[in-house]
């Protein structure tokens, strides 16, 4: 996952090869572009790119681009986690899915962007021991 990538600040060299195997499947996307720039200090070159998941995403883009971005990462959390989430109830399938309900590209963004998450430990579904992860 690029925003695990993120957080954990990973091989930069991995973050390149990610970006070289979307851009030769004609993969364009705000979100991705933006995890992928930030992770290698590389300018994004289409800010202008649409997102591929607008219902899922646009409130964390929101957080990119408002003045406000403390209220749009917590709004963004507030409705997260909802039925048509891909990991809803996760924690019920057979198949040891269940990897914990975190926004890990919530997490990611709120890093990248320094954002203050004084008080946010207990918000659900932010991930925010792994924001502070040194």
């Amino acid at each position: 996952m690029i925003s695990l990538g993120v957080l954990f600040e990973g091989d930069i060299v991995l973050a390149k090869e990610t970006k070289a195997m979307l851009d030769a499947a004609n993969i364009d996307d705000w979100l991705l572009s933006f995890l992928l720039c930030s992770w290698t200090d590389i300018e994004m070159e289409n800010k202008d790119v649409d997102l591929i998941f607008p219902k899922d995403f646009s409130l964390l883009q929101k957080v990119v681009l408002t003045h406000n971005r403390r209220e749009s990462l917590q709004e963004y959390l507030s409705c997260w986690y909802r039925e048509d989430c891909g990991c809803y109830e996760a924690h019920k399938s057979s198949q040891k899915i269940y990897y914990g309900y975190w926004s890990f590209e919530a997490g990611a963004v709120a890093k990248i962007l320094n954002i203050d998450d004084t008080g946010m430990e207990h918000v659900p579904y932010y991930p925010y021991d792994l924001v502070h992860y040194k």
